[in-house]
């Protein structure tokens, strides 16, 4: 039977009791989603490519897309041992999340070459003009996490962009421009400045490598020019992390950011 609901919580926790606190990080797992070209009307797959996918026994994530110019149509093209329709969660996806969750039941581990896609989802797009629009992995509703099955590794996501139309950079026409973040690398502060062609609320999320969401300003009703500003203190360590940028509640922006203190 087909799950059709959010999958929260420890998902891990009744396969992997053993798993003790503390545990040390083993190597990097990617999740990479590319940039594609679509038309409106079109009907198109996105795979969900893999790097450095060596004795996985399980994982979950979020895969997130603004729902206003994507339309979920299904997921197939399965490439991993007993994934299948039932690992993930499809009751949101009218508003842009699909969740997974996936168990490798032989208990063996998968691998897999670099550039590998473990699954594709399809797409019908519905945006009737020209846009550059997001798809993340990210850690809401389902938390990223991926196992051996005794210990945890680390991740990291390079999130992807659907270029509809005529479009061929990546910022949506509902900003009328957008600058920085600079400076970058930084050590303190920096600094993101913009404006929107149309005014509407504004908000921004702060992303680490993974995915994981640290910290969301809501800003208000923006009318024309605004600035974001990152600080330190809410960066846990070096490292490269991504500033995501709403309009109107679409996803306006992806801006990557490099850390050195």
């Amino acid at each position: 039977m087909k799950r059709n609901y959010p999958i929260t919580g420890p998902f891990f926790a009744l396969l992997f009791v053993w798993l003790c606190s503390g545990t040390p990080l083993l190597s990097q797992v990617q999740f990479i989603l590319p940039q594609l070209h679509a038309e409106p009307g079109q009907t198109i797959e996105v795979p969900v490519l893999v790097a450095n996918f060596s004795n996985v026994k399980g994982m979950q994530f979020t895969l997130h897309w603004d729902s206003t110019h994507l339309a979920f149509v299904d997921v197939g093209n399965f490439n991993l041992n007993s994934l299948d329709a039932n690992d993930f969660g499809t009751a949101h996806t009218h508003r842009g999340d699909l969740t997974f969750a996936w168990i490798d039941q032989s208990l063996e581990g998968e691998s897999l070459p670099d550039s590998s896609a473990i699954f594709t989802v399809s797409f019908q797009v519905i945006a009737q003009s020209d846009v550059a629009t997001p798809i993340i992995i990210t850690d809401t509703p389902t938390a990223i996490e991926v196992t051996d099955g005794v210990e945890i590794f680390q991740v990291e996501v390079h999130n992807g962009m659907i270029l509809i139309g005529n479009v061929v950079g990546t910022d949506e026409p509902v900003l009328a421009m957008l600058s920085g973040p600079s400076p970058n690398p930084f050590a303190h502060t920096c600094q993101i400045t913009g404006a929107v062609r149309t005014a509407g609320p504004l908000s921004w999320e702060l992303h680490d490598a993974t995915g994981r969401v640290l910290y969301r300003e809501e800003k208000g009703l923006v009318t024309d020019r605004f600035a974001i500003t990152v600080t330190n203190e809410l960066l846990p360590q070096a490292g490269n992390y991504s500033i995501l940028i709403r309009v109107d509640n679409r996803i306006a922006a992806i801006r990557k950011l490099i850390f050195i203190p």
